[in-house]
């Protein structure tokens, strides 16, 4: 996926992978099927005990990106390390029972290329269950694309990111210090300083991932 010649912005993608040997193999090959030509992809396993590692290190031989099993450090710790390995102009961590819609960065690359002053895209999501399977319709969230500030973020004004397709700015994200890891709320912590720092925040209309609703997520995406 990656080629040093493309003059197209590189974008690292980031999943750090706790105990989902059940959704992880569907998120790394949604990762490789992206129409988007320049990515790299990192995965970290903190600490699965339920035979993640092995699938992944099968996945690795058979895809070829970079793989590290560690101890468990916790997201915050192990997406900042990754920051610190990854390449990419652009940063884009993703849950590990979550699934990025190929059209993803082909649409995303282009619009923050064009709008310097967007530190994170974002986009739509469409809800599945631990089958895979969508939601039914009205338990879907249909907005509107939207541009937010630091108050819109802080005051709730309105809806903000969903998590699984969240678009970084690398500037951006060094800019703030990465995520914190005394911060239980990572992604909006890191959202509203970005924010703070001058930065918007933009979320397209069109559907960008598949957010995995079901028993072991680590948290609930609230948006």
């Amino acid at each position: 996926m990656t080629d040093s010649t493309n003059p197209l912005p590189l974008v690292s993608v980031l999943i750090s992978s706790y105990n989902h040997v059940d959704f992880i193999e569907a998120s790394i090959r949604s990762v490789y099927a992206q129409r988007y030509p320049n990515i790299e992809l990192l995965v970290v396993d903190d600490g699965s005990r339920d035979g993640s590692v092995e699938l992944i290190q099968r996945l690795q031989a058979e895809l070829g990106f970079d793989f590290v099993a560690q101890a468990n450090k916790g997201l915050c710790t192990t997406l900042n390390d990754m920051i610190a390995r990854s390449k990419g102009l652009y940063i884009a961590p993703l849950g590990s029972d979550d699934l990025m819609l190929p059209e993803r960065f082909s649409l995303q690359i282009p619009f923050m290329e064009r709008h310097p002053e967007t530190g994170i895209c974002a986009g739509g999501i469409v809800l599945i269950d631990g089958e895979g399977k969508p939601l039914p319709d009205k338990k879907q969230r249909h907005r509107p694309a939207r541009r937010l500030d630091f108050d819109d973020l802080f005051m709730d004004r309105k809806p903000g990111p969903p998590a699984p397709t969240l678009l970084f700015r690398r500037q951006a994200l060094e800019e703030v210090g990465g995520f914190d890891p005394t911060i239980r709320i990572e992604d909006y912590f890191v959202e509203l300083r970005i924010a703070r720092a001058g930065y918007f925040i933009d979320i397209l209309e069109e559907p960008l991932a598949l957010y995995r609703v079901h028993g072991s997520n680590t948290y609930k995406n609230r948006r």
